[in-house]
């Protein structure tokens, strides 16, 4: 548990201004799971960064850094118009962000997750409640797809309750834009209806998609025109939840000025729009993926694990993408083709 902790404190404190982060590892580390929430653990890293240091400044003006929290995020539909699935939908949002995001904003978990969790969830004293509330300058979001909800309040029935019993949901695949295999739906609208939700519940948080992207199988091809269309929908998606109006529709077919439209609307967010302050590509490199392993990946940059070197070879998307931050209009019909490097535990084989 402690090495837990300081992962967190290592992923938020510069390597090169630990010191400044002593006091809040003596914090953390005599926390125990039985004693605090685990919210309580993260908010005292930001509470930590308003405290002045031995210079007379606080953390955060040294470091002139922010401290927030990410959640994985799905966007969530009822699978019918029917008044228990409409329900359970809310539901299911309540217990996937908002056990964490109703929290953070309003120091508290919601009503159903309390209600349903019983004893099995620590509670908020008055003072924990009010360190809590607004202890975090961003939501951090990692998004790739949305689930039809079904209510299932069998799940209620099982002997051993647990978070899938409290929420007592089905979440069942939405297959509309039909994929290709191994691939991943396209449903941009998931991003822009998920966005919308946090303006309207969540109060409208300073938010960075800090995850988003395509997988692939591997070793397949180079030419993953299926990640380009994804990534261009997604990033119209984006742009489209932070524009004050809300009925314009991003064009498919270019993305020509799309980055410098971004930019501007970046600098006119008001409470029209999302706060929607950064987006991330998942994931510059094919890396080891924590549930897929090497089966599959969502890199740009192919990574040739055969060659001792590790060579690494630009996909169609890495072109795409690198031409969209320069403004171009890079077209998903364009292909590469590379010959592999080979090694003496290589064979000879090309992907296209």
């Amino acid at each position: 548990m402690k090495a837990i902790y300081l992962l967190l404190v290592a992923m938020i404190v510069e390597s090169h201004l630990l010191i400044d982060a002593l006091p809040l590892l003596e914090i953390v580390l005599k926390r125990t799971p039985q004693q605090s929430h685990t919210l309580l653990d993260i908010i005292s890293c930001w509470h930590m960064h308003q405290l002045q240091n031995c210079t007379g400044k606080n953390i955060r003006e040294k470091q002139h850094g922010l401290v927030g929290a990410n959640v994985y995020a799905y966007w969530f539909v009822p699978l019918t118009n029917k008044t228990e699935d409409t329900i359970a939908t809310q539901r299911a949002l309540d217990f996937y962000l908002g056990w964490f995001v109703d929290a953070l904003v309003f120091g508290d978990y919601p009503d159903i997750v309390k209600k349903r969790a019983g004893t099995r969830i620590p509670y908020f004293t008055e003072d924990e409640a009010k360190q809590v509330k607004g202890s975090f300058d961003f939501i951090g979001i990692n998004h790739y797809s949305s689930m039809y909800i079904k209510n299932n309040l069998m799940k209620q029935k099982m002997d051993n309750r647990n978070f899938a019993a409290d929420a007592a949901v089905d979440m069942i695949d939405i297959t509309d834009d039909d994929p290709a295999p191994d691939e991943l739906p396209g449903l941009p609208w998931g991003l822009q209806q998920l966005l919308e939700y946090f303006k309207r519940v969540f109060r409208n948080p300073p938010i960075y998609i800090h995850e988003n992207g395509q997988k692939t199988k591997r070793n397949t091809t180079l030419n993953d025109t299926g990640r380009v269309k994804y990534l261009k929908c997604y990033i119209g998606a984006l742009l489209n939840a932070i524009r004050k109006d809300h009925n314009s529709t991003f064009d498919r077919g270019s993305i020509s000025g799309v980055l410098s439209e971004l930019i501007n609307e970046w600098s006119l967010i008001d409470v029209n729009g999302s706060n929607a302050k950064g987006y991330f590509s998942w994931s510059f490199l094919d890396v080891l993926e924590l549930l897929y392993g090497w089966e599959s990946g969502y890199g740009l940059y192919y990574v040739d694990l055969d060659d001792p070197d590790l060579k690494r070879y630009p996909k169609l998307s890495a072109r795409w993408y690198s031409g969209f931050l320069k403004g171009d209009d890079i077209h998903s019909n364009e292909a590469i083709g590379i010959q592999k490097n080979k090694t003496p535990v290589s064979s000879v084989r090309s992907i296209q």
